[in-house]
């Protein structure tokens, strides 16, 4: 049987190609739910935070693969994922929860990763009905997040979701109106 950390560094820090990694996870008995000695990461979460395109949809096909497993800081693989290949796997998954938060109460919308990188992704994530609004320990939104990191236009996409999330809700025109009011005499 092969242990999962060194499986984890041939992901990681080698230039192994995804089927060379996938025909080693098939020669060998292997857990695929298993967790790292560091981190609790599994062979899921690592493929997606390296960008393994193959690799997760490979490892999506497993009946028993715990897609919503947490990490020691109680981060998904959709929290850490950055790819959008390796994301739109992801949330085709049946079992996806978007609605996922860490241990400091962040969905995959605040991760820097996402934040960070193409806007498609955040598209991607509000599409899949990620929640806008949602606050972490310190009382931030995703949208305070990229604005605190220079991501203006990362920011941007997520404020005309909320905003426009706002304008949706039926006999909303309080709502629309406060809204309205602050946008006016604070931006």
């Amino acid at each position: 049987m092969i242990n999962f950390d060194i499986l984890d560094k041939k992901i990681l820090f080698s230039s192994n190609s995804d089927l060379e990694i996938i025909n080693t996870i098939k020669k060998y008995e292997f857990n695929i739910n298993e967790e790292s000695d560091f981190g609790s990461w599994t062979i899921l979460i690592s493929a997606c935070e390296s960008g393994r395109k193959e690799l997760v949809k490979f490892l999506l096909t497993y009946k028993d693969i715990n897609i919503n497993h947490k990490n020691r800081y109680g981060d998904t693989a959709l929290q850490v994922c950055w790819n959008k290949e390796c994301l739109q796997e992801l949330l085709r998954h049946k079992n996806i929860d978007v609605r996922t938060q860490n241990k400091y109460n962040r969905t995959a919308l605040f991760s820097s990763r996402t934040i960070s990188h193409v806007e498609s992704v955040i598209e991607l994530l509000l599409d899949a009905r990620i929640d806008p609004f949602i606050c972490d320990n310190w009382n931030n939104t995703a949208q305070d997040i990229a604005l605190y990191w220079g991501r203006y236009r990362s920011a941007k996409i997520i404020g005309n979701i909320q905003y426009t999330s706002l304008l949706r809700i039926p006999n909303g025109s309080l709502i629309y109106d406060i809204v309205r009011t602050i946008i006016r005499e604070y931006l």
